[in-house]
């Protein structure tokens, strides 16, 4: 969304309150030092500068041309470049989540280098953006978000109740399920700016799974196992993903988040389907 946006001439600042709803950008927390794993401690900006989620460098155009920041785009990959302005909103995007941790958990050991956290490659090559966004982040009135990012959206960010759900099963109520919501996360219809970006990594396919075995699936886990199905709903966040489902079966009913359903389901193909055959739910 964001390198759609910018394509469009969209500044970074426009880009980030497209996304995080009724926030402002600024502060400076420039004089905060980063433990990294693997790395040791560095200046907050040293850590932005080599964040390893977008390219590197901004893709000439005649406003930029001959600036040392800037390199030709290639028609074989996206990486080569970006918009000067997506890559300056996922800096301050990714310099927001860091602070909001280290100022929530002052006693840290060291954050991770990969996606678990986000992902570190190390160097200074980004030093240009961080220096034209320095100290930057997103603010929720004079609180630091987390800035929470992801790769693609494929045309409409979740909010955070529909994707951290309850880390527990309910059979009281749907609503149980619900994470917390905030503010300024709202779920953002971007497809009509997102860059299209054909994947060609999986073969994608849907199977039909009759009651009798998605009775037997489900029956792996207690926290799933209703006995025998009777019905299925799905439940689906502003995204229109499926979030949570009502299953109803011999033993009662059951409401059961969809990361649960995923994991059952997944340990199931992993488990007992061969390998030119395995469905896994992503």
């Amino acid at each position: 969304g964001a390198y759609g946006v910018a394509l469009q001439g969209w500044d970074y600042q426009r880009i980030l309150k497209a996304y995080y709803t009724g926030i402002s950008i600024g502060g400076d927390y420039s004089y905060l030092k980063v433990r990294v794993s693997g790395y040791g401690e560095m200046p907050l900006e040293d850590y932005i500068s080599g964040i390893g989620e977008v390219a590197d460098w901004a893709c000439e155009t005649p406003a930029n041309a001959g600036k040392p920041y800037t390199r030709k785009d290639s028609s074989s990959t996206i990486w080569d470049c970006w918009p000067e302005e997506a890559i300056k909103a996922q800096l301050v995007a990714a310099r927001s989540y860091v602070v909001r941790y280290i100022l929530a958990n002052p006693n840290y050991g060291s954050v991770a280098t990969g996606p678990s956290f986000q992902v570190y490659k190390g160097g200074t090559n980004k030093r240009w953006a961080s220096d034209l966004t320095k100290g930057q982040v997103l603010l929720s009135g004079s609180s630091v978000i987390s800035g929470y990012f992801s790769a693609n959206g494929r045309g409409h960010t979740e909010a955070p109740e529909y994707v951290w759900t309850a880390r527990s099963m309910s059979t009281s109520s749907l609503n149980a399920l619900k994470g917390s919501s905030k503010p300024y996360y709202k779920g953002v219809d971007d497809s009509a700016w997102t860059l299209n970006v054909v994947c060609n990594r999986f073969t994608w396919r849907t199977n039909s799974y009759s009651k009798a075995k998605l009775s037997e699936i489900l029956a792996r886990d207690s926290i799933t196992d209703v006995g025998t199905i009777t019905s299925i709903q799905t439940h689906k966040g502003s995204s229109q993903r499926t979030w949570a489902l009502t299953v109803v079966g011999s033993k009662g009913t059951k409401y059961i988040a969809g990361w649960k359903f995923k994991s059952v389901f997944n340990d199931w193909v992993y488990n007992t389907k061969t390998t030119d055959k395995r469905d896994f739910l992503f």
